[in-house]
């Protein structure tokens, strides 16, 4: 049996060279008669189906991957009639309708005019995909039902990609590539340079500490309540916003972009601020990079991870988000014991009060664990965890963790590779990547 990674591979190869390029040919969809539908630019794994609902989307043909879809309302279940949403687009494009399937009786407009094909998408329900291709113009699409005598249903979810045929070979994106890439090779002989922590005694460290009160925020409780204080106190004090990346990359910077332009800045920019805090308050820290498979999305996220001495292990911390996850004991978990808990079905919990700068994360809890089992695939780390590091104008480091058997062909293990100022260490050694900082 063929690795279904690799038939993921080759599908959406065969289909993104043959077919059109996603960021150049994306159809715009505008103009739709349900002022209160979202449409959305790139579907991805734990994409929120309903704009009333916290379904998130679990499995779908990777051919649909980075495609424009129309969040619809499940309060709409019951629509009938012929004319129930309609939208523009600008190009040819072709249509995907993903019907509940437990819809007995089919919308004749659906039935009659659309093909059904034995595509599937899961949400909280599985959707059964139809397709049609239309010109450039208006599109006009029925209600979800036939029938009044449905029951347990949930209201259709619409594609819309460049007008095209659906590949001969059809695979699906879920969450398994993390299952799939599970281990780590262990290499007694891996030569690479130590990470380094900067001092507390730092000058523009100890600043940072006396101009933000470090101490007050901390808090005079245990070390890990301190730790989480900390995080909390950095989702608070700057905005999140996924797509706005700035050229300064220290936390004073940071700090000064965000109070002059009241504009949030992304997730890389969010774990720099905290990972100097931390610094500054005289815990070791690094600022990880967690990463998809190559055939989820370019799209990644970046956290924190911090020494406990307490537990004597690193600790997961979102900034982002305000995250932190736990086993069942209540004991904060790390990256890797986070990853392994997704591979392994343990059980595990996410902080209630999560949210996105003050507001509920949008899908709850199960969209969180959704996106991270995404991008707990592989890790980044700066080799020197310092103030400034990545804007200096010399030499920079970084080390990338690879789970074993993941692009072997492509990646020189354990040899430095060099780009501009920047070189990275790729490894498959997990016990040297997470290695606790010295003398701890």
């Amino acid at each position: 049996m063929k690795n279904p990674l690799i038939l993921i591979t080759i599908a959406l190869v065969a289909f993104l060279t043959s077919s059109y390029d996603l960021k150049k040919d994306r159809p715009i969809v505008s103009n739709i008669s349900k002022p209160n539908y979202v449409i959305v630019d790139s579907l991805k794994i734990g994409s929120k189906q309903y704009i009333d609902r916290k379904y998130i989307i679990k499995k779908f043909p990777s051919f649909l991957l980075n495609s424009a879809y129309i969040k619809t309302a499940n309060d709409d279940k019951s629509s009938k009639g012929n004319d129930f949403l309609s939208f523009d687009v600008n190009q040819k494009v072709t249509v995907y309708v993903a019907l509940c399937s437990t819809i007995k009786v089919i919308p004749s407009w659906l039935k009659n005019n659309f093909i059904r094909t034995e595509l599937t998408i899961t949400g909280d329900d599985e959707y059964i995909i139809y397709k049609k291709d239309f010109k450039a113009g208006k599109i006009i699409l029925g209600g979800n039902l036939e029938s009044d005598k449905e029951e347990d249903y949930g209201m259709y979810t619409v594609f819309v990609t460049p007008q095209m045929k659906i590949p001969k070979e059809i695979t699906y994106i879920t969450s398994e590539p993390l299952k799939e890439f599970s281990t780590y090779h262990q290499n007694p002989n891996l030569n690479i340079p130590h990470f380094e922590y900067e001092s507390s005694s730092d000058s523009i460290l100890k600043k940072i500490k006396m101009a933000f009160h470090l101490d007050s925020i901390a808090g005079k409780g245990d070390e890990l309540s301190q730790i989480i204080n900390l995080m909390k106190w950095v989702h608070y004090r700057v905005s999140h916003n996924g797509e706005n990346s700035i050229a300064a990359r220290s936390t004073l910077d940071i700090v000064n972009y965000f109070d002059s332009t009241k504009t949030g800045v992304n997730c890389r920019l969010m774990a720099i601020i905290l990972n100097d805090i931390y610094l500054a308050c005289g815990f070791k820290a690094r600022i990880v990079g967690c990463r998809p498979h190559e055939d989820y999305s370019t799209e990644s996220h970046v956290t924190n991870m911090v020494f406990s001495k307490t537990l004597n292990k690193w600790v997961y911390m979102d900034p982002s988000f305000m995250v932190y996850v736990v086993n069942k004991d209540g004991i904060l978990l790390n990256h890797s014991e986070f990853r392994e808990s997704l591979i392994k079905n343990k059980p595990i919990k996410i902080n209630s009060d999560l949210n996105h700068n003050g507001d509920d994360y949008s899908g709850g809890v199960k969209a969180y664990l959704a996106y991270m089992t995404k991008n707990l695939f592989c890790f980044s780390c700066p080799l020197y965890s310092k103030y400034g590091y990545e804007t200096d104008k010399s030499d920079v480091t970084f080390v990338n963790l690879y789970p074993k058997g993941y692009k072997e062909q492509k990646i020189k293990y354990n040899i430095p590779v060099k780009r501009n100022n920047v070189t990275y260490y790729n490894i498959q050694d997990d016990l040297v990547f997470w290695v606790k900082p010295n003398n701890e």
